[in-house]
């Protein structure tokens, strides 16, 4: 009986080792589960989303694992707020950002952009393979301009929305300079209307705010696609970032039109002029996250599960690994 245990125990450390060579590789890093509060409720016939916009440098001021500039690198949020606006309604509003004020010097007039996008208020739980759960709020419109332009939400025969790609990196990441080249190559071939981020964790404090806390994100790099529509753990290749592109771009959503114009008022300021008009009716109250589970074996209450379409590949993933001694006494405990 004594070498039975012996032998148990034994094939535990074994399996503990096992675990850690494969999650070294896969670079899995179980976080703390965050929690979501309460949030505020909107009339009926009304579209309660998130409106943020991302001030983004088209050539990164910081560099990657390899060395290289990161693309669009994120700086700041211009406005991170409720959007409220019933049917047929418009909404009009002029942000000012300072560089300085955000903590920045020598931002450059042709190295600067800004991102708008429209974040759906329905929450789905999402729990993508190898990674862990959060609640995905999908992307219903997104647009972007440089100094002098106004771009637009874009719609077209294949496409209800421009799509937006945030990528979640960090420059300790060697992995993530693959997954960066790649949605750069897609977007300069002009195929699609969508446009990416990518939120440097080690870089940003509210990109990192944004990776945990609202992504629970386990490691990098992680591709969060129109919200978490599609999510694309670990690195990928050019044909699969194209089809969550078009997959994500062909999903029904809530109908806007969204357009964002941005003008260079000088030293590091600009002036930034968003216009959104619902175009589609709300007949049923948006459905609102009270609460997030406390741990993945928890049973979520107040919202309601949705099927994930998350994907995550097995290699080329990088973050830190919880202690195996932890691991090995739970393992144990099972023995």
């Amino acid at each position: 009986m004594q070498k039975n245990r012996i032998g148990k125990i034994f094939g535990a450390s074994v399996l503990t080792i096992l675990l850690v060579s494969t999650f070294s590789v896969l670079g899995i890093n179980l976080k703390n589960n965050v929690t979501l509060g309460s949030k505020p409720s909107y009339p009926i016939n009304s579209y309660g989303g998130q409106l943020r916009i991302y001030v983004v440098e088209p050539v990164s001021r910081w560099d990657d694992y390899d060395g290289n500039p990161y693309h669009y690198g994120f700086l700041d949020f211009a406005i991170d707020e409720k959007l409220s606006i019933k049917y047929n309604d418009s909404y009009n509003k002029q942000i000012t950002w300072d560089a300085q004020q955000a903590g920045y010097d020598n931002v450059e007039e042709e190295n600067i952009m800004v991102i708008a996008a429209i974040f759906n208020p329905k929450g789905k739980f999402t729990f993508p393979p190898f990674s862990k759960p959060f609640i995905a709020h999908y992307v219903d419109a997104a647009a972007a301009a440089t100094p002098g332009t106004t771009g637009e939400n874009t719609v077209n025969e294949k496409f209800t929305h421009t799509v937006f790609v945030e990528e979640g990196t960090a420059t300790s990441c060697k992995y993530c300079p693959i997954a960066s080249e790649d949605l750069y190559t897609i977007y300069n071939t002009s195929d699609y209307p969508f446009y990416f981020v990518a939120l440097i964790e080690d870089m940003s404090q509210k990109a990192a705010d944004r990776l945990n806390n609202d992504y629970n994100t386990v490691g990098y790099p992680t591709c969060y696609f129109d919200g978490g529509y599609e999510v694309e753990v670990g690195t990928s290749d050019v044909p699969t970032y194209r089809d969550l592109i078009e997959s994500s771009g062909a999903r029904d959503v809530h109908e806007f039109d969204l357009s964002i114009s941005l003008i260079w008022a000088g030293n590091g300021v600009l002036d930034i002029e968003i216009t959104v008009k619902n175009n589609e009716k709300t007949t049923v109250q948006n459905q609102e996250i009270n609460s997030f589970p406390s741990s993945i074996n928890s049973n979520p209450k107040t919202f309601q599960i949705a099927t994930s379409r998350s994907k995550s590949r097995l290699l080329g993933f990088f973050a830190r690994f919880p202690n195996p001694f932890t691991i090995l006494r739970q393992l144990i405990s099972f023995v």
